[in-house]
């Protein structure tokens, strides 16, 4: 993925004219390594952050999503000023 020579990235990146041929060695220098293991280490954590979030989310009970209690009063047609709790 991430070779000097037949690299996914370098590939996409010279196709969309981001960077010029032949592309940096990822992997050779040190702020480029620094970059691409942070990019490894995202791409690798994000699906497992996504769906713990999404199972706490589907958690929650349905009765604790009621909306806020000033939003009844706006409904029922009161002023602004008696809106307020």
């Amino acid at each position: 993925m991430f070779d000097s020579l037949y690299s996914v990235v370098n590939w996409t990146g010279i196709h969309l004219h981001l960077i010029n041929a032949p592309g940096p060695n990822w992997l050779g220098q040190s702020k480029y390594a620094m970059a691409a293991v942070i990019a490894v280490n995202v791409w690798r954590g994000l699906p497992f952050f996504a769906i713990t979030t999404l199972a706490g989310l589907m958690a929650v009970p349905r009765s604790s999503m009621r909306p806020p209690r000033w939003t009844a009063p706006a409904r029922g047609g009161a002023s602004g000023t008696s809106r307020c709790p």
